[in-house]
């Protein structure tokens, strides 16, 4: 009677531990049922516009140079023929600086149309 007592004990604990190990496994079996499963992160594409501006060179950015005129005191002196040296002189150089200030604006207008061709 010890003998089947004693087993009896020994089942009923063993049914008791196995019992609650079977309904934690449960427990754990449907809480792994019932979360979310993590969000999947999607891959972001980032696209970033950078405008880089360049300047033209300084040659074309100085002021265009202007040829002084004969000095009054100086012009009043001279002959008729001095005169006409002084003014054609005068002009030509005037000339020369108009012609490269000229060249200038067309390398800048160049420069421009390079660049919004780059642009498109």
């Amino acid at each position: 009677m010890i003998n089947h007592t004693l087993n009896y004990y020994l089942f009923s604990k063993i049914m008791r531990v196995l019992s609650i190990l079977l309904f934690i496994g449960i427990v754990l079996l449907f809480t792994g049922c019932a979360t979310k499963p993590a969000p999947v992160q999607k891959e972001k594409v980032v696209v970033e516009v950078k405008n880089i501006y360049h300047t033209p060179p300084e040659t074309l950015l100085r002021d265009c140079t202007i040829s002084a005129p004969p000095k009054p005191e100086n012009y009043i002196k001279r002959s008729y023929k001095e005169k006409e040296a002084m003014l054609v002189k005068y002009a030509a150089e005037q000339t020369v600086n108009l012609s490269d200030c000229n060249k200038d604006k067309a390398a800048l207008r160049k420069w421009k149309r390079d660049k919004e061709a780059e642009s498109k």
